[in-house]
């Protein structure tokens, strides 16, 4: 189950695309009710997306605002965060509503210049930690992997179409979207 995982994480080409398989995935799983993904962009700002917890072919893009205590221990000491959370409230702002009852959260790459992140949910009381967290590490490897090989494509487009000295769009971007604004 994880080869197909990974197999399907590999044919995506933006951030959008890694989210619906990883929603499948884990509606697979017993106990899970929705799932966050949190990545730093080509842009270095930070992203998130999640899925609905009724149908996850819902995926929402939604701007990551604060400071976050989740993302913050993640990110600072790059741990797993297990927490049946006291307060769901608290973590509203990342998944959407405040119905979440257990939170498990596994950084995906600890380098010092982005920690990306996978957050699992279950609004159930029925989950059993151990073996949710073992599914979530098994799943945080080729994520970890798309979500680095995305980035990376993305950065290099980035760079490739800006001027480093000036960070205007040079000549290949120009030319690029001229043919399309002209065939519009």
């Amino acid at each position: 189950m994880v080869s197909e995982f990974a197999t399907d994480l590999n044919a995506a080409v933006n951030l959008f695309e890694v989210a619906l398989p990883v929603g499948i995935y884990f509606r697979q799983q017993p106990g899970f009710d929705q799932v966050c993904l949190n990545a730093l962009d080509a842009g270095d700002s930070m992203v998130g997306l999640r899925d609905s917890p009724e149908r996850s072919a819902d995926v929402q893009l939604f701007e990551v605002s604060g400071a976050d205590d989740l993302l913050n221990k993640l990110v600072q000491q790059g741990q797993i965060v297990t927490s049946p959370s006291a307060d769901p409230a608290e973590f509203e702002s990342l998944l959407g509503h405040a119905r979440a009852k257990t939170i498990l959260a596994v950084p995906l790459n600890a380098r010092r210049d982005r920690v990306d992140c996978l957050i699992a949910v279950s609004q159930g009381d029925d989950i059993d930690i151990e073996s949710a967290l073992d599914s979530v590490q098994h799943a945080a490897m080729p994520l970890s992997t798309a979500v680095e090989r995305i980035v990376a494509f993305k950065r290099s487009q980035l760079e490739a179409n800006t001027d480093t000295l000036t960070e205007l769009f040079n000549r290949r971007y120009f030319l690029d979207h001229l043919h399309i604004e002209v065939q519009k």
